[in-house]
């Protein structure tokens, strides 16, 4: 566990899309989150990591700057985020927002991420060159999808990364999503990311929405820059959480994009907008440290899940590296081994993998081991905020 937690604020208007920014960050442990709306997205004291304060109300001089902060701000579908140079700029930033609020106006941290301002430094020609030349791209056209939407970040280094694409079309006058598959992700991601050529520029998200043109692809997509897209939450569910792309991107870590939970599995509700899960399990393998509890202290709503799971007869096994007493542990946040059929402890020369098996679902908030375990035991493996996507029946 870190010592030190940057701040990072979160500055929004209320809008669905803002909401989605804070539930896919409410377990993130790798900042403090300084949630800045009119309302509360949802009830953020259940998060040790996440507070709330009214925007339009705040006494900007009473927030703690740190030498490290970072923010991400969402006004209606727009989406920006950067480093803080100083509170100077975190005063004047939320008092734009404060501004823009009552009178209605876009925000943008930067004019120079405007839609114009950013098609002059991405060369989408040469990335369409790039998508072109992977075959296996013509068969969503054949198969008679309407049209194909990539998301790339060009990172704190100016580097561009591939975040994931899906495919679309319209039923009943609603638009519904599918993940591209796994194959044709890492070849996207093999043939572009972290390469430069690509465009201008860092700390930019940009949509390149490519349409079907007589089976084969347009020359002119369609180009969103900055903007939050509904089918990102389709990615989250396949563990590609981009609000965390963007945070571990301002503290400077590269990324890759991975599919821990394969597209088969999931189905977009279109009446909800929003992703579900259709895997069978009769299993549940948990986490302890950061996945049930934070520094002692209890994670109210993944617990929330275990006794649902609990009740509805499910097998529950407790897996974990806790270097201390795990019946301590377990009581301290109101539970205790006789919740689980099985407690086991993996030392560090083990991997979690050598222990699972079956028709299970493994949850656990460390991404190395969800890879350990993905690729060995072949099961879904969950970061806690995916829990989102599960279907109490």
């Amino acid at each position: 566990m870190r010592d030190f937690y940057p701040d990072c604020y979160l500055i929004g208007d209320n809008s669905p899309l803002f909401s989605e920014v804070c539930k896919s960050l409410r377990f993130s442990t790798h900042c403090n989150y300084k949630v800045l709306s009119d309302n509360p997205p949802f009830d953020v004291s259940n998060y040790v990591h996440m507070e709330w304060e009214k925007l339009t109300t705040l006494n900007i001089e009473s927030l703690l700057y740190k030498e490290k902060s970072l923010i991400i701000s969402c006004y209606k579908d727009v989406i920006n985020f950067d480093n803080l140079g100083g509170s100077y700029q975190l005063k004047g930033l939320i008092e734009k927002y404060i501004f823009a609020i009552k009178s209605e106006m876009d925000v943008l941290i930067s004019e120079d991420n405007s839609d114009d301002g950013i098609e002059k430094r991405i060369n989408t020609v040469a990335i369409l060159e790039s998508l072109k030349k992977i075959n296996n791209i013509s068969q969503y056209f054949e198969s008679g999808e309407c049209w194909l939407a990539f998301d790339f970040l060009l990172d704190f280094e100016g580097k561009i990364n591939f975040l994931g694409g899906v495919s679309g079309e319209l039923v009943s006058g609603c638009e519904s999503y599918k993940l591209i598959n796994h194959s044709l992700h890492e070849h996207i991601y093999a043939s572009i990311a972290n390469k430069s050529g690509f465009g201008v520029g860092h700390n930019i998200i940009f949509t390149l929405k490519i349409i079907s043109d007589d089976g084969g692809l347009s020359f002119k997509p369609e180009l969103k820059v900055n903007r939050f897209m509904l089918h990102w939450s389709c990615y989250r569910a396949t563990g590609i959480n981009v609000p965390l792309i963007i945070v571990q991107n301002l503290l400077k870590r590269k990324i890759k994009t991975f599919y821990f939970v394969e597209p088969e599995y999931i189905n977009f509700d279109i009446s909800k907008k929003y992703p579900r899960y259709n895997f069978n399990f009769d299993k549940i393998y948990f986490d302890l440290d950061e996945t049930l509890m934070w520094k002692g202290q209890a994670m109210l709503e993944t617990i929330g899940w275990l006794k649902w799971f609990q009740k509805n007869q499910y097998s529950l096994v407790l897996i974990t590296r806790h270097e201390h007493c795990i019946i301590t542990a377990l009581a301290n946040i109101g539970l205790s081994e006789q919740d689980f059929v099985e407690t086991i402890r993996v030392y560090p020369e083990q991997k979690k993998s050598s222990f699972i098996s079956g028709s299970s679902i493994f949850i656990d908030n460390e991404f190395p081991q969800r890879l350990d375990v993905h690729l060995n035991s072949k099961i879904p493996s969950l970061d806690v905020d995916q829990i989102d996507f599960l279907t109490k029946h």
